[in-house]
């Protein structure tokens, strides 16, 4: 009797493999011959070289296997060979600047490892951490048809860095982290012309070493710094200014750009005059900007990000840090009521009714991350109209004396509004100072009961006082009405302790109480 099979045994380990980890891999090999020859090449489709190996002497003939290349010590023409990365697509260099891992030698051999790629080579993705590369290792890499770039912590010469922008055509994400271009200043293109397919940009703690100060006061002058602000199709941006460093991102100077941008736009158009702010896709057709992020350590840019903001067609989510006031920012984010799903700030003065106006205007939010709510504030307010709201984390402030009956009244108006957010999966209610304002009370006798209706509540985050505060009934309501709560975080301060039976009567439940540390 004969038997057919559709697959033979080796397309059947073949199979298998795609669904293994390394370490299952690794113990296939080990069991005959046959899975040997199948699971060896899964092995070698991700190598990472450190100076324990691996070593490539016996492995010639694997090396068109290898897609993800990570170089962790410095190679040399007998640890690394120069050819046969045929279909490499990903490239990680790590920590060269080690001495223990430095050599002269080390870039004339990583830039031959690029130029015998190829000109039809499959790298797409690279990415430099703790390194100092050669001019002539980036002008190498400008041949490849990158879509991604990464950059942390490493030296870059900005005149090199420069032509490899002038080749980059296809740059999808460009992520730049503690980088310092030496030599040369910003090396970007002047006009964002070829960054026609960028996405995603993350800039932070960009230095400028070696640049003079005339220089700097040419492109504070012109306004060209950040010029890839023009790219078309940009969906993902995040800024962040050097804490606790010289700075190096300013706002002003960007916004600044972009105004002597539309200024010659207009110009070009025939019409002197100039209305203040022109529409950014006036300038720039289809501009959405579906992520913002800016984090900095100076308070002085509500009118700058105000200004984005309100140039942006599309906006879905926005993170925002930096200290002093936000008004202008809030009521810019009015104009994205109707797109907005995130929205989380830190640090910035925001006032309770900007807040509460985004809540009764945001019907797609559902993350809110934001400042002191207050209860005398919500009687004026609109309805909240965005029910799909999933993770909420502000200070509800009651503005009233604990022992007095309004606030209790006051209390249950809040419980009211927050038994309305029937899709709530988080509620951070820890944040602020207890020892200046009252903060909403979990008890039931305070309105708890109108809670009811957050089935989908699963993490609960308090300041220790809320925590103390609780009593045995309070808990017993919390797990028999929320049958999904999984964790309760309480923040530490300085305000007493629980008792040990509500502590207990979570952890009969199977919820988790965490404690954090101040």
């Amino acid at each position: 009797m004969t038997f057919l099979y559709a697959l033979d045994l080796h397309e059947i380990l073949i199979l298998i493999a795609e669904h293994l980890d390394r370490s299952d891999i690794l113990s296939c090999t080990k069991v005959s011959k046959t899975f040997y020859a199948s699971f060896l090449p899964f092995l070698w489709q991700k190598v990472v070289v450190t100076q324990e190996g691996p070593n490539f002497s016996h492995a010639q003939h694997l090396l068109h296997k290898i897609h993800h290349l990570e170089l962790q010590s410095s190679p040399t023409s007998s640890s690394v060979p120069t050819h046969g990365f045929i279909h490499l697509t990903t490239f990680k260099i790590s920590g060269l600047d080690n001495p223990k891992n430095h050599h002269d030698d080390n870039w004339p051999h990583l830039t031959a490892i690029l130029l015998n790629l190829g000109p039809n080579c499959a790298l797409v993705s690279f990415e430099l951490r703790h390194s100092t590369a050669s001019p002539a290792f980036w002008i190498a890499l400008s041949q490849c048809h990158l879509s991604s770039l990464t950059i942390a912590h490493s030296v870059v010469p900005a005149t090199a860095f420069s032509a490899f922008w002038e080749m980059c055509t296809v740059l999808e994400s460009i992520h730049i982290h503690d980088v310092d271009f030496q030599s040369g200043g910003m090396p970007l293109p002047k006009n964002g012309s070829r960054l026609l397919r960028l996405k995603h940009l993350t800039h932070s703690y960009i230095r400028l070493s070696g640049q003079s100060s005339q220089e700097q006061e040419q492109e504070q002058e012109e306004g060209a710094i950040f010029p890839w602000i023009f790219a078309p199709h940009l969906e993902t941006l995040c800024l962040v200014d050097g804490f606790q460093r010289t700075p190096t991102f300013d706002l002003s100077r960007m916004v600044e750009g972009i105004r002597l941008a539309q200024e010659a736009a207009a110009t070009s158009r025939g019409n002197d005059t100039v209305k203040d702010p022109s529409p950014f896709e006036t300038l720039i057709p289809g501009r959405k900007i579906r992520s913002l992020e800016i984090h900095t350590n100076r308070g002085h840019h509500d009118r700058d990000i105000a200004f984005l903001i309100n140039n942006i067609k599309i906006l879905q989510s926005i993170t925002l840090e930096f200290p002093g006031q936000a008004l202008q920012t809030f009521c810019a984010l009015g104009r994205h009521r109707k797109t907005l799903t995130k929205i989380h700030t830190r640090f910035c003065g925001v006032d309770s009714v900007e807040v509460l106006t985004l809540l009764a205007g945001c019907d797609q939010l559902q993350i809110l991350a934001a400042a002191a709510i207050h209860s005398r504030d919500m009687p004026w307010s609109q309805p909240w109209v965005c029910l799909g709201l999933k993770q909420l984390s502000v200070v509800i402030v009651v503005d009233a004396v604990p022992s007095d009956e309004s606030y209790v009244c006051a209390a249950r108006g809040v419980f009211e509004r927050l038994g309305r957010l029937v899709q709530l999966e988080f509620l951070d209610l820890s944040g602020g100072d207890p020892s200046k304002e009252a903060r909403i009370p979990l008890k039931v006798g305070m309105g708890l009961g109108q809670l009811q209706e957050l089935k989908e509540l699963q993490h609960l985050r308090l300041q220790d006082a809320m925590f103390a505060e609780m009593a045995v009934a309070d808990a017993a309501w919390m797990v028999q009405h929320w049958p999904r709560l999984k964790t309760v975080q309480v923040r530490q301060i300085d305000a007493g302790k629980p008792a040990p039976e509500v502590e207990k009567v979570f952890a009969d439940a199977g919820v988790l109480v965490k404690k954090e540390s101040r």
